[in-house]
């Protein structure tokens, strides 16, 4: 018998990747005159979220002992959407800035 699941979970990226097809659609059609930093938007949610997951998991396994390190088989769902929505929030907000030739506020 074969595991049927991969150990990939690419339906965020399914996603993402489905949300820039439309952007880029309205794009091209000439409805919005969006940037493609803004049309790419959810695919560098999607990939800064992971960045920032994979950062946080190293940081947590520096600071766990060896012997007490355990897996969690259920995920919580919640704060991952939420995290989701801050990134994207925050990219938006970025890209806008950039767009409208301001620069942030760290530099």
């Amino acid at each position: 018998m074969r595991n049927e699941q991969s150990p990939l979970q690419w339906q965020g990226f399914r996603l993402a990747g489905l949300l820039c097809l439309g952007l880029a659609i309205v794009k091209l059609t000439l409805v919005r005159p969006w940037s493609w930093w803004r049309v790419l938007l959810p695919l560098w949610t999607i990939v800064g979220h992971n960045a920032l997951y994979i950062a946080v998991g190293f940081v947590w396994l520096h600071f766990v002992d060896d012997g007490e390190v355990s897996a969690n088989e259920e995920a919580p769902d919640g704060y991952q959407l939420a995290a989701l929505l801050c990134f994207f929030l925050f990219f938006d907000n970025l890209v806008g800035r950039l767009e409208r030739g301001q620069q942030p506020v760290w530099q």
